[in-house]
This record gives C-alpha cells, sequence and structure tokens, in this order.
C-alpha cells in the first residue's frame, strides 16, 4: 500500500502497490503476495517507530512510494520487451540470447524478494 496522489499532488488514502495496471510479468498473479508484502513491511515500519504510529506510517510510505514506481517501471521495461517487434525484436534476441536462466531471474530478482531478513522493503 502506498499513499494514493491526485494529479494535483493531493494524497489520498493507502492502496496497495498494484493498484496501477500492471500488464506484463505475470505480475496480477503476485497480488496476493504483493499484499503479505505491503503488511509486512507497514508493520516493521509502525513497530520501528514505536509510539509515533504516524511516523511509522511516512516512513513506510517514502520507502513503498519508491519500491511501487521501480516494480512498475520494471514491469514496462519487460513488457516492451516481451512485446517487441521488428528490428527491436531482432536486437533483444541478440543481446539477450547468451544470457543464462539464473542471469534472466537477477533481473526480475525485486518482484520476489521485496522484503530483507528485518521486514524492511527492498528497493
Amino acid at each position: 500500500m502506498t499513499a494514493s496522489r491526485s494529479r494535483t499532488g493531493a494524497k489520498g488514502g493507502l492502496r496497495c502497490s498494484a493498484t496501477p495496471p500492471i500488464k506484463c510479468c505475470s505480475a496480477w498473479r503476485r497480488v496476493p503476495a504483493w499484499l503479505i508484502e505491503d503488511a509486512v513491511c507497514l508493520a516493521h515500519q509502525v513497530t520501528a517507530h514505536g509510539a509515533d504510529i504516524a511516523g511509522g506510517f511516512q516512513a513506510y510510505q517514502a520507502n513503498h512510494y519508491l519500491r511501487t514506481g521501480r516494480v512498475q517501471l520494471t514491469a514496462r521495461f519487460y513488457g516492451d520487451l516481451y512485446h517487441a517487434e521488428g528490428v527491436t525484436r531482432e536486437l533483444r534476441n541478440m543481446m539477450l540470447s547468451p544470457r543464462t536462466p539464473e542471469q534472466a531471474y537477477q533481473g526480475m530478482a525485486l518482484l520476489y524478494n521485496g522484503v530483507d531478513d528485518d521486514g524492511a522493503q527492498v528497493l
């Protein structure tokens, strides 16, 4: 979840990191995992701030805002690569074909390793 913003920059309520449309990376199957990740990270920040609940929410919002952006940009990038046509497809195949499956998975690790051992979000 993150504080939503309107085009004018006004803050709204909390929302899931998967709220903006993600059309690639099989991301919609990850929504339940993102919700759990959101809950773990929010609990981590609130606990870390003790009696300052508002401070915990603000810290969570600051960290989560960046992670949400990174996930969205990564999904768009992979979508462009996946749906490439013409010369873009040929260049993609030429550049990525030497990569091992392990190297390919490393590029998407941020989608699947979003929380460190202490419960903080990984950017």
